[in-house]
């Protein structure tokens, strides 16, 4: 169940940072002019908080604090295109759009999930890699 909660947080961070491209590409034949501040922070931002947790989960430990990240972080990728805008108006997006889909509410949901999944996993599964290099060392 580890792996699975990992790959479902990759995912999800990959989509995020990639899934609107294709979809502009598809629809457009072209992709619009690069807007660095609109792309790095509505869909960068959530795959670095992502890969940050999952860096350190594989180093250190799948801890509360860490699974509960990754709760919020997907919950708050999914509701974005709500509550994003009034904050931020050039990134609006229409909800109801496939490259919203793909790109927020797919990801903050496959990021929840791998959040929620972490919390059944039993504690001797939650060990990071020092604990393991740790354990392996002194046997």
């Amino acid at each position: 169940m580890k792996r699975t909660s990992f790959g479902l947080a990759f995912a999800g961070a990959v989509l995020c940072a990639a899934g609107v491209a294709p979809v502009t590409w598809i629809e457009r034949g072209r992709l619009p002019p690069f807007d660095a501040g609109w792309y790095l922070g509505m869909m960068i931002a959530p795959a670095v908080a992502v890969a940050i947790v999952l860096v350190y989960q594989w180093n250190v430990e799948i801890d509360r604090p860490s699974m509960i990240a990754l709760i919020v972080i997907g919950i708050a990728t999914g509701l974005y295109p709500f509550w994003g805008p009034p904050i931020w108006p050039a990134m609006t997006m229409r909800l109801d759009w496939i490259g919203t889909i793909l790109s927020m509410y797919v990801p903050g949901v496959l990021i929840t999930t791998a959040g929620w999944l972490q919390l059944r996993l039993p504690v001797a599964e939650r060990r990071g890699r020092r604990y393991r290099a740790g354990a392996a060392s002194t046997s």
